[in-house]
């Protein structure tokens, strides 16, 4: 799993502090429970708190990377085993690995719609990698860091297609 750099974390914080998150989560779920309505049982009914939820892991995780070598930030190891309870808990509810994968594919997608002008290559990667680390976070076990296949290269690999729909919108 590829690091982040000062400069992408720098770009997440800046594209954290420009986004209207209470309208990015409810565009976020709403657009999940119709596509795959399959999982909205999984979900709790208040979906404004569950927003604040969201946004507040996001914003925990974005402010929890530390540099580990020179120019190399992962996030904090104090912050792995919270994340991966998080995880367990997920798993309690039925979200499989797949599950991972749609939902950060989706939340790139409203990322990108609602802040086409400032959502650069820079910032789009940033994303991709910070949700690459939440998500290897909360699927590791104990000291099994690895990344699981269902995960490893959706995030690079669909997201340019997901921007191309969006951007043709």
């Amino acid at each position: 799993m590829e690091n982040l750099t000062s400069n992408q974390v720098a770009a997440l914080k800046k594209s954290l502090r420009q986004l209207d998150t209470e309208k990015l989560a409810g565009e976020f779920y709403e657009t999940l429970f119709t596509r795959f309505p399959q999982v909205k049982p999984m979900f709790p009914t208040d979906m404004k708190e569950l927003g604040i939820k969201l946004m507040s892991v996001f914003e925990l995780v974005i402010y929890s990377f530390e540099e580990k070598s020179h120019n190399q930030f992962s996030l904090q190891d104090t912050l792995i085993k919270p994340m991966q309870e998080l995880g367990k808990q997920h798993e309690a509810k039925g979200v499989v690995p797949e599950h991972y994968t749609i939902a950060n594919n989706l939340l790139l997608e409203v990322l990108v719609k609602q802040n086409k002008a400032t959502f650069s290559a820079e910032v789009e990667t940033s994303w991709k990698l910070a949700l690459e680390h939440l998500t290897v976070a909360m699927l590791s076990r104990n000291d099994d860091k690895a990344l699981l296949p269902a995960t490893e290269h959706t995030l690079r690999d669909t997201f340019h297609s997901i921007m191309k729909k969006v951007l043709r919108k």
